[in-house]
C-alpha cells in the first residue's frame, strides 16, 4: 500500500514537471511569435517613415550615427531631441511672426476701408457742392444778361438823349444866326430908307433888298408884311414916316435882340439840364457797367470753384481706386500669408509627430530600428 502511495505521487510529480515544461515552451513561442509580429510591425512603419521626406532625413541621420560605429542610444535620442526642439522653437517664431502680420491686416484693413469711406464722403460732398453751384452759375448768368440788357438800355437812352440835346442846339444856332441875318437885314434896310431920303439910293434898291429878305425869311409871315409897309411908306417919301419906319426897325431891331438873349438863356437852361441828365444817365451806365463786372466776376469765382471740384473729385476717384486696390493687395497678402503659416504649422505638427514616434521607436525597440537602417541604402 505504502508502494502505491508512492508510486502515484511520483507519477503525479512527473505529471506536474511535464505540464509546467508544456507551459514554459508555449509561453517562449508565445514569446517568439510577437516578437516576429511587432519586428514585422516595426519594419513596416520604418519602411513607411523612408516613404516620407522628412522621415527619410530622420533615418539617414541615424543610419549615419550607427554606419560611424557604436552610438549609443542617448546619442540618437539628443539628436531627435534638438531636432524637435528646433520645430518647436520654429514653430514659435513662426506664430510670432504670423501674430505681427495677422495685427497688421487688422489694423491695415479697417484703416483702408475708413480712407475710402472719407474719400468718398468728400467726393459726395463736393460733388453737392459742384450742383449747387451749377445752379448759381445758371442764377448768375441770368443776372449777366439782365444787367446787359439794361446796360444797353441805358446806353440807348443816353444816345437818344445826346441826340435830342445835339438837335435842340442846332435849332438854337439856326434861330440865333436868323436873327443875326435879320437884325442885319434890318440895317441894311434902314441905311436904304436913309439913302432914300437923301436921294443917295432909289426904291429899286429897297425892292430889291426887300425880295432878297422875303425869299431868305419865306417862313417869317410877319416880317414879310412889315417890309412890304416898309416898302409903301419909304415910297411916299414922307420925313415923318421914315422916322417913324426908323424907330419901328429900331424896335424890331431891339426885340431881335432881346429875342436872341431868351434864346440864349434858354439854351443855357437846356445844356445844364443836358448836362445834369447826361450824368445822370452816365452814372446809371457806369452802376450797370459795375454791375456787370461785379457779376462777372463771380461768374469767374463760380467756375474756379468748380473747376477745383471737379479736380477734387476726380483726386477723390483715383484715391478711392487706390485704396480699394490697395485694400484687395493686402486682403491677398494677408490670405497668403495665413495659407502659407497653416501650411508650415501643418507640416510642423506632421514632422514633430514623426519624430516622436521614431524617438518612441529608438526607446522601445532600438535593435530592429538598427537592423533597418543598417541594412538599407542611405540614397533611398
Amino acid at each position: 500500500r505504502q508502494m502505491c502511495i508512492r508510486d502515484r505521487r511520483r507519477v503525479h510529480g512527473d505529471l506536474k514537471l511535464g505540464y509546467e515544461m508544456k507551459l514554459k515552451l508555449s509561453f517562449i513561442v508565445f514569446a517568439a511569435l510577437i516578437t516576429l509580429c511587432c519586428t514585422i510591425s516595426i519594419r513596416e512603419r520604418l519602411e513607411q517613415l523612408d516613404n516620407n521626406e522628412f522621415g527619410k532625413r530622420i533615418l539617414d541621420i541615424i543610419q549615419v550615427q550607427i554606419n560611424t560605429g557604436e552610438t549609443p542610444v542617448q546619442t540618437i535620442l539628443d539628436i531627435l531631441m534638438k531636432l524637435r526642439e528646433g520645430l518647436l522653437n520654429e514653430q514659435k517664431n513662426l506664430e510670432a511672426v504670423f501674430q505681427n502680420s495677422a495685427s497688421d491686416c487688422l489694423k491695415m484693413k479697417p484703416q483702408l476701408k475708413a480712407e475710402i469711406r472719407k474719400y468718398k464722403k468728400k467726393k459726395i460732398a463736393s460733388e453737392t457742392s459742384l450742383t449747387t453751384s451749377n445752379a448759381d452759375l445758371e442764377d448768375l448768368q441770368l443776372q449777366l444778361r439782365e444787367n446787359e440788357k439794361v446796360h444797353a438800355a441805358l446806353k440807348e437812352q443816353g444816345e437818344a438823349l445826346n441826340k435830342a440835346r445835339e438837335d435842340e442846339r442846332k435849332k438854337y444856332e439856326d434861330a440865333v444866326s436868323d436873327i443875326a441875318r435879320m437884325r442885319e437885314a434890318l440895317k441894311r434896310a434902314k441905311e436904304i430908307l436913309s439913302q432914300i431920303a437923301s436921294g443917295e439910293s432909289s426904291f429899286a434898291e429897297l425892292d430889291r433888298h426887300m425880295g432878297s429878305f422875303k425869299v431868305e425869311y419865306d417862313y417869317a409871315r410877319g416880317l414879310q408884311k412889315m417890309a412890304n409897309t416898309f416898302a409903301q411908306m419909304a415910297s411916299k417919301a414922307d420925313p415923318k414916316l421914315l422916322n417913324h419906319i426908323f424907330e419901328v426897325i429900331d424896335r424890331i431891331i431891339q426885340q431881335l435882340g432881346e429875342n436872341e438873349f431868351a434864346l440864349t438863356q434858354s439854351e443855357s437852361v437846356k445844356t445844364k439840364l443836358h448836362e445834369a441828365q447826361a450824368q445822370q444817365q452816365r452814372t446809371l451806365i457806369f452802376d450797370a457797367s459795375t454791375k456787370i463786372q461785379n457779376v462777372n466776376a463771380r461768374i469767374q469765382d463760380v467756375k474756379n470753384r468748380q473747376l477745383k471740384l471737379k479736380n477734387d473729385i476726380s483726386h477723390y476717384d483715383t484715391s478711392i481706386q487706390q485704396k480699394l486696390k490697395e485694400l484687395g493687395d493686402k486682403a491677398a497678402q494677408c490670405k497668403t500669408q495665413k495659407n502659407s503659416y497653416d501650411q508650415r504649422v501643418e507640416s510642423i505638427h506632421d514632422q514633430l509627430a514623426i519624430i516622436e514616434e521614431v524617438i518612441n521607436l529608438v526607446h522601445t525597440h532600438i535593435e530592429p530600428v538598427k537592423d533597418y537602417v543598417s541594412n538599407r541604402s542611405s540614397s533611398d
